[in-house]
């Protein structure tokens, strides 16, 4: 029997940008993140294994500014954490109508056949154009150091028929 005992830390965090009305907002992200935080200490707590959580860092529980991130590491520090888990919470699940068109193509890729999934891209909630949800509230915030281009060009989804 291996004797070991781990010890990781549960940093979730969220975006701190304005704040908008939906299932993406401030108090849903941080909702979802002590949820989940919440679960794996449930789920994953054993002889082997424990946590260190934001309790005591903020109100909320959830890294989302600069002036927490050095307390956050101080933490850390001082429980003596082997590893850091960081779990974003921004991100969810978005109910659209679909439409399916001969205009995209399904593509093999390594053999499999894969689908293409089209969604609106920008400013949803802005404007008289178009309403509802965007694909920008799944994606995370980060771009290409060099070239400044948004990763959000392209990911991976999962497609669920609504009942």
């Amino acid at each position: 029997m291996l004797n070991y005992h781990v010890k990781i830390g549960l940093v979730p965090i969220r975006r701190d940008c304005t704040p908008r009305p939906g299932i993406f907002n401030w108090e849903y992200a941080e909702e979802r993140a002590r949820k989940t935080v919440a679960y794996i200490e449930e789920h994953f707590t054993s002889e082997n294994v424990s946590f260190v959580d934001l309790k005591g860092i903020n109100d909320v529980e959830v890294l989302y500014n600069e002036k927490d991130v050095q307390p956050v590491v101080d933490l850390m520090r001082k429980e003596r954490a082997d590893a850091i888990f960081i779990i974003n919470s921004n991100f969810g699940n978005e109910e659209v109508a679909a439409m399916v068109t001969k205009r995209m193509k399904p593509m093999e890729i390594d053999g499999k056949m894969t689908h293409v999934v089209g969604m609106p891209h920008h400013f949803s909630w802005a404007t008289n154009m178009a309403r509802g949800d965007n694909v920008n509230d799944l994606t995370p915030n980060v771009g290409d150091p060099n070239s400044y281009i948004p990763e959000y060009k392209a990911f991976l989804v999962n497609l669920e028929k609504a009942a």
